[in-house]
């Protein structure tokens, strides 16, 4: 088996001017430790200061979180600074618009002091009783964040612990952050209603007519991905390729009608194989480590394997692998094979049954090599020369066990840019027996090997 290779883009990613939401369900702790991990490590590669706005951690524990993101990274000493609410300094910084504004600026200016390229602020959201707000409201919270968020000076995101927010706060949240994080995947958020729009309309009529608008969307869209998955489902089923899928463990997810055909099996069959089931032993220990690879994230092409039938039958292949990822795990595998007639290196199969017997039947010894001059196959007057049975065609034999070993064999079996022999015609050459022969070559195309494969009749001295 053999293969090329290439790596998967990047998935979506966090830009300055962000600002962000992340909701943390019931499994608030490890999801927010394994989240913050990750937006440590990322603000680090991308040469950014954080600002960590603590209500319900203490410093120590996010100090402890930001190490272990910088396992794989490097970062400054000051890259991370954490405000606590048990700290005077946090509730004057936000006792009210001005304040904050003033505080973010100057932190801003800090981090530009220090050469970071941008300032990402994470702040714990405290729980906020639901009362009715206004469109006002609502977009005010934004005054003076807005400019900055604007001008790609932060980045601003918000945790939200959804157990100590009611569903009316909650929808507030989406209203007023323009991408989430929810189950750990950044989305663009489709509730978001921009605040220059919530100050110009009433929220009540402009939020019905956005629901409303976003509902008949997300029906549109259904319908139209209802058809195309049906649409290239029917592509996939209908192809003449071999088509599978399958999971982490290799068990089948799908596979296509042209596979099914070609291989044997029905679906309560495949329901119970394995990937490696239906693999020839002879590349198992191979496609061990392809699958390997590919569960990795690799992209691969120019896979080369062997399948058997459920009869037992082999069935030579060559197709592209890749693998489906989602929140940095890898989930499935895609293959897509194409069957290929199987190169025969002993010519000693099939129709070319008849080539063997009228070349055994032939007094001179005659081999066939291919343009590298590897041995593809040795007539019964040839295999005499190494001294094995006449009845045994599969033993491997090479140059050397037909050529003396001081002469110049190779020469024997490179063709030179005019498509002669290395040799003229009549040229001598002695045996590892100990006799000599004068060489003729004819080019001679061999089915499935590559131009310039030869036949190399060795004929006595008179």
């Amino acid at each position: 088996m053999n293969h090329e290779r290439s790596e998967n883009p990047q998935s979506r990613d966090i830009s300055p001017g962000d600002h962000i939401c992340v909701l943390l369900g019931d499994d608030k702790d490890k999801a927010r430790d394994t989240l913050l991990t990750g937006l440590f490590r990322a603000a680090s590669e991308k040469g950014w200061k954080t600002l960590y706005l603590a209500r319900t951690s203490s410093p120590e524990y996010i100090h402890s979180l930001f190490d272990n993101g910088m396992e794989t990274a490097s970062s400054p000493h000051d890259a991370l600074e954490v405000l606590s609410s048990d700290d005077p300094e946090f509730h004057l910084a936000f006792s009210d618009s001005t304040h904050a504004r003033n505080f973010m600026q100057t932190s801003i200016t800090k981090s530009e002091e220090a050469n970071f390229s941008s300032l990402c602020i994470i702040r714990e959201v405290p729980p906020i009783p639901y009362r009715p707000r206004s469109s006002q409201r609502i977009s005010g919270d934004m005054n003076g964040i807005e400019k900055l968020l604007d001008e790609g000076r932060i980045t601003l995101i918000c945790l939200y612990e959804m157990g100590f927010f009611s569903s009316e706060v909650l929808q507030n949240v989406l209203r007023t952050h323009p991408r989430a994080i929810i189950e750990g995947e950044l989305t663009e958020n489709i509730f978001y209603i921009p605040s220059a729009d919530a100050r110009r309309y009433s929220l009540s009529s402009l939020e019905l007519g956005h629901w409303m608008r976003t509902l008949l969307n997300l029906t549109h869209y259904r319908t139209d991905l209802e058809e195309s998955e049906a649409r290239f489902r029917d592509f996939l089923e209908n192809a003449n390729d071999l088509i599978q899928s399958v999971d982490s463990e290799g068990k089948f997810l799908f596979t296509n009608r042209a596979w099914r055909e070609r291989l044997g099996y029905d679906d309560s069959e495949i329901a119970g194989l394995n990937l490696f089931d239906i693999l020839d032993p002879s590349c198992v220990d191979e496609c061990r480590i392809i699958f390997t690879e590919v569960m990795k994230g690799h992209d691969l092409e120019r896979v080369n394997a062997t399948f058997r039938t459920r009869n037992g039958e082999k069935v030579f292949v060559e197709g592209n692998v890749n693998c489906r990822t989602y929140q940095g795990r890898p989930v499935y595998t895609r293959g897509i094979f194409r069957e290929k007639v199987q190169p025969d290196s002993t010519l000693d199969n099939g129709i070319l049954d008849v080539l063997k017997n009228i070349l055994d039947a032939m007094n001179e010894e005659i081999i066939a090599v291919d343009r590298n001059g590897k041995i593809l196959y040795a007539n019964k007057g040839a295999r005499k020369i190494v001294g094995g049975p006449e009845e045994k065609t599969g033993r491997i034999i090479g140059l050397s066990d037909i050529f003396a070993p001081d002469d110049d064999f190779a020469a024997v079996t490179q063709p030179e840019p005019g498509g002669t022999g290395g040799r003229p015609p009549g040229s001598r050459v002695t045996l590892r027996d100990g006799t000599s022969r004068v060489v003729e070559t004819r080019d001679l195309p061999i089915p499935d090997q590559p131009p310039g494969s030869r036949l190399i009749m060795l004929r006595s001295i008179m």
